[in-house]
């Protein structure tokens, strides 16, 4: 079943206040106001659907039956209409700044998922280049039989190592993307 409005439930919970009767959760059961019964629990009240019943007097309904049971005004005044406009404009406002805040963390999530593939690309070619070097210097010889393939491994470590350092300053903020 629905339940109702926060501020629906607010005004239940007020009403009842309003009565003497606090509830520990969204459900209980208490005295009823409305008649002179011999048990502490007939009436039954649930805050999230807005209702209530007394299994003693029969008397139920929602929040404004309940309101107009225990003699509180709920006819619809310009101010509650008013009240109810700004309440209006507020949970909208809160909603799309919930969607603005959504959008922002899922391009930032993006955006570092994206920086992380870039670096862990980079990375995997500085490592496999410098293996590469690594056996060249140990082999002299050989890299004396293959200055080309040593320039080529170089260069490719050289820029390996600059992408990785870019996409860390880009991830720290401190390098705007292309």
């Amino acid at each position: 079943m629905d339940t109702v409005s926060d501020t629906l439930a607010t005004r239940f919970l007020d009403l009842l206040a309003g009565q003497g009767i606090f509830l520990r959760g969204s459900r209980g059961r208490v005295k009823c106001p409305f008649h002179n019964g011999k048990t502490d629990t007939s009436l039954s009240i649930d805050t999230d659907k807005g209702i209530f019943y007394c299994f003693g007097c029969g008397v139920q309904g929602g929040v404004k039956a309940f309101a107009e049971l225990v003699g509180e005004p709920w006819g619809t005044s310009r101010l509650k209409t008013r009240e109810r406009a700004r309440f209006s404009a507020q949970a909208h406002r809160r909603e799309a700044e919930a969607k603005a805040r959504a959008i922002l963390t899922r391009r930032k999530d993006e955006r570092d998922d994206s920086l992380w593939a870039a670096w862990g690309d980079a990375n995997t070619t500085a490592t496999e280049a410098a293996e590469l070097l690594g056996f060249f210097f140990r082999r002299p010889n050989l890299a004396a039989e293959f200055p080309a393939l040593v320039e080529v491994t170089e260069s490719k470590y050289a820029e390996a190592v600059w992408q990785k350092m870019l996409a860390e300053q880009r991830y720290a903020g401190e390098v705007s993307r292309d």
